[in-house]
């Protein structure tokens, strides 16, 4: 009797070496033993090539043999037992020439002495004892390259088992207007932002960050084909089971029965140059080449690069997040915050690769090519506020009497706002600051107005109403100059609603001056001509400048907290009833009593 050797997956990866069950009295694999594997479905991961002829897999499901073989064109796992329910499970190949070769194989012999019930089996039997077999390994990735026709940029691609991957982040810039407008509707920008460090993203090192409904090509711009999304064509957004099935293949070391995380798996799929933060000492060495770097994600306009983060398709109301980390691979359901997200996109191939070309055993390097990754991005230079308004806006004055400032105001629908954030110096360095400052450097007064700390927007003191006290102040005005006021949390939501009915354009956009000092293609369409800058905040030292602004309202909540509206660069909303600390210094902008 053939002695037979049950292996895992992961331990069919390293064939005729010592691996045998441990738990059992079987030997170690040697040169006179089969393959054993449980089922069907575990063989399918495994490829059947030029490279694997006359392989005998027993297969412990059915108690029968599968034996690679040439079929005219195609290669395929053969069962000698063709009636049997798992014959019809085996998958087949066109590989009619690969160049894929096991780095571990060894050449031997089979004994004649195999399992015979048919003339197949027989027929088997007598190749593998005349030929050499290679054991099918599904951790060597074979590697290709993919070209975007819609923008010619190279894309490399790795296959791994029955699975063919890009091996970039997707960085096709996908453009989508308003309806009913010329305004490009912001649904990607470059991964690699963090908004303690990197204010810019790079496209060509990252690639982009997506919104769902840019990723899944909710517009049909790309194809009517739900499953391919922004992918090139033959390419799709990968599945929840697919994206598993990769965390399965890559955990070579672990146990490979759970769903997720697949404690090993990032060590084969993470970038190895030394660019992930890894404060565990995790052992990374890319022996996948998926090159998984640190793209991070944006959640509500936030921008993080502590991971990467990557679309799973849409499965019947259910949306996916897969994370890969030193920490971990985890798949992970956003269902309530899909639409708050951009993640990257990783393409995976319609059916397994079969061009020899493109099932190299060494990474190939796409040709130079040129693309154009958009504007480049510079530094602005503060001007004063009203540079920044919009043109095509008829706007009002007011004149402050108590400083003689001129003011632009605008209406919007029935609304009267002050289209330039307050600018009234009260107690500087304790309860306002000059906004669109860095550190502990000031910013630009004339451009960004002052941020106020909470007792500074009631126009009282720290002691009255600062952080740790209730104010008992139940009027509006505020700071404000007579016959105006600050807004309240429903007359910012007034606001929100209003543009909704006039206009298909979000109203964080609408909201947004038109200006490079939003970073990151952040600037907005400024449609109604409220001009709002990104001023940052200030609490102990300047944050966010060009990045976020925020308005207090004249809400409280409880001794510590204010409530106050935001905008951010990266994010298309105006959200309104955020809480904020009371020592937290913000802009105000004034409506009309």
């Amino acid at each position: 009797m053939k002695n037979i050797i049950k292996l895992s997956i992961a331990c069919a990866t390293i064939l005729l070496t010592s691996c045998g069950d441990s738990s059992s009295e079987s030997a170690p694999v040697t040169a006179n033993s089969l393959i054993s594997l449980f089922s069907i479905d575990e063989l399918n991961q495994f490829s059947c090539n030029k490279a694997q002829e006359n392989t005998v897999v027993y297969i412990e499901e059915d108690d029968s043999y599968c034996t690679c073989t040439k079929e005219g064109d195609s290669w395929k796992w053969k069962s000698d037992k063709p009636s049997s329910s798992s014959e019809s499970k085996l998958t087949s190949s066109s590989q009619a020439n690969s160049s894929a070769k096991s780095s571990s194989s060894v050449s031997t012999t089979s004994s004649s002495s195999a399992k015979s019930s048919s003339a197949t089996l027989a027929q088997s039997s007598s190749s593998v004892s005349s030929s050499s077999f290679i054991p099918v390994d599904p951790s060597i990735p074979h590697f290709g390259l993919i070209q975007d026709t819609r923008d010619g940029q190279y894309y490399k691609t790795v296959t791994v088992g029955n699975q063919t991957w890009m091996a970039q982040n997707l960085n096709y810039n996908y453009t989508v207007k308003y309806a009913q407008t010329d305004i490009i509707q912001r649904n990607n920008w470059c991964a690699g932002i963090d908004d303690n460090a990197k204010k810019h993203g790079d496209c060509a090192k990252f690639g982009r960050l997506y919104t769902y409904a840019a990723a899944s090509d909710s517009a049909n711009i790309v194809s009517s084909k739900e499953a391919q999304g922004i992918c090139p064509d033959g390419w799709h957004i990968p599945t929840y089971q697919e994206w598993k099935a990769l965390g399965k293949t890559a955990n070579l070391e672990g146990d490979i029965s759970g769903i997720h995380p697949y404690e090993y798996s990032v060590r084969h799929l993470l970038d190895a140059s030394g660019i992930w933060n890894n404060p565990y000492n995790i052992p990374l060495d890319n022996s996948f080449k998926f090159n998984v770097m640190p793209s991070g994600d944006i959640m509500n306009g936030y921008a993080l690069q502590l991971d990467a983060s990557f679309w799973a398709r849409k499965e019947s109301y259910s949306f996916y997040i897969t994370s890969i980390a030193p920490k971990g691979f985890s798949i992970n359901s956003v269902n309530n915050q899909s639409k708050f997200y951009a993640a990257a996109v990783r393409c995976v191939k319609d059916g397994v690769e079969t061009d020899p070309v493109n099932l190299s055993t060494n990474v190939i390097e796409p040709p130079a090519y040129n693309i154009d990754l958009g504007p480049v991005i510079k530094e602005p230079t503060n001007q004063p506020a009203e540079t920044y308004l919009n043109k095509k806006i008829t706007y009002d004055e007011f004149t402050d009497k108590r400083d003689g400032q001129i003011y632009k105001t605008v209406v919007i629908g029935k609304q009267t706002w002050m289209a330039q954030n307050l600018n009234y110096k009260i107690k500087p360095g304790i309860q306002s600051w000059c906004g669109g400052g860095t550190g502990r450097k000031e910013g630009n007064c004339d451009t960004y107005g002052r941020l106020y700390t909470w007792a500074g927007m009631k126009n009282r003191s720290e002691s009255e109403c600062g952080d740790g006290y209730i104010c008992n102040d139940s009027t509006s005005q505020g700071i404000c100059p007579d016959g105006w006021e600050i807004p309240s949390v429903e007359q910012f939501g007034t606001l929100s609603t209003y543009i909704a009915t006039i206009t298909k354009i979000a109203p964080g956009d609408a909201l947004k001056a038109n200006s490079d000092l939003w970073y990151e293609y952040g600037k907005g369409s400024d449609f109604v001509g409220f001009s709002a800058l990104p001023a940052g905040l200030n609490h102990n030292t300047f944050e966010s400048v060009n990045d976020i602004t925020s308005f207090w309202t004249n809400v409280e909540r409880g001794d510590n907290f204010g409530i106050v509206a935001s905008l951010r660069a990266r994010y298309d909303r105006l959200l309104i009833d955020s809480s904020a600390t009371k020592d937290e210094a913000y802009s105000i902008r004034c409506i009309k009593k």
